[in-house]
C-alpha cells in the first residue's frame, strides 16, 4: 500500500488541474503515480472538498470473519463451557480434531472471547472472612513445631504465639519431647 497523500498536496492538485495542467504533468510536478493524481480528481469531482478528505472506509478489517462460522461458534462453546481454557489451547484441540480445516489462530480468538466478554474471570466464591485483628492482642496466632531435634541432640517441641494485629512475637516455649 502506498503512502497517502497530505491534504495541502491534494489541494495543490485541485489547483493546478483548475490552471490547466494536465493529469500528467501535476503527477510529474508532485511526484505521484497517475493513478493516484487521477483517483483524486475523480473524488474532488464526485464529492467536491469533500471528496479530498480521508477515506477509512477501505483501511482495516473489514468485519468478516477471517474463518468460517463453524469455528468461530466452536471457539465460543469450548471458552464457555472450559473456562479454564485459554485461546492457545482452544486452538490446539481444534486443529487436532479439525487438522485440513481453517482454524483461526490463537489472537483471533483472543479477540472473539474479548468482544463476547469471556475472557473475563468469574467471581469465585469466597471463604467466609474472620475479622482480622483491628487492635494490638485483639487475636492471636499460636503455631506448634513438633519432632525438633536441637543442635546439641535434644529432641522436643516448640510453641509460638504472636500478636496478629503487630506481628509481634508473644512468647516462644521450647518442650522436651515426653517418652511414649
Amino acid at each position: 500500500m502506498g503512502q497517502p497523500v497530505h491534504y495541502p498536496i491534494r489541494e495543490r492538485i485541485v489547483l493546478l488541474k483548475t490552471q490547466g495542467y494536465t493529469i500528467k504533468e501535476i503527477s510529474a510536478e508532485l511526484n505521484l503515480s497517475f493513478w493516484t493524481t487521477r483517483s483524486l480528481l475523480r473524488r474532488y469531482h464526485a464529492g467536491g472538498k469533500s471528496g479530498l478528505g480521508a477515506n477509512y472506509s477501505k483501511c482495516g478489517a473489514k468485519g468478516r470473519l477471517r474463518s468460517d462460522t463453524f469455528f468461530y461458534r466452536a471457539c465460543c462453546w469450548l471458552k464457555r463451557h472450559h473456562e479454564e481454557w485459554g485461546a492457545p489451547l482452544i486452538h490446539l484441540k481444534l486443529k487436532q480434531r479439525y487438522p485440513q480445516g481453517n482454524v483461526p489462530s490463537a489472537r483471533q480468538m483472543q479477540r472473539w472471547f474479548r468482544n463476547w466478554g469471556l475472557n473475563e474471570p468469574r467471581q469465585r466464591k469466597s471463604e467466609p472472612q474472620i475479622g482480622r485483628a483491628e487492635a494490638v492482642h485483639d487475636c492471636w496466632q499460636v503455631d506448634a513445631k513438633e519432632r525438633l531435634t536441637m543442635g546439641n541432640g535434644q529432641k522436643g517441641c516448640y510453641l509460638s504465639i504472636v500478636d496478629e494485629y503487630s506481628g509481634g512475637a508473644l512468647e516462644g516455649i521450647f518442650f522436651p519431647t515426653p517418652p511414649h
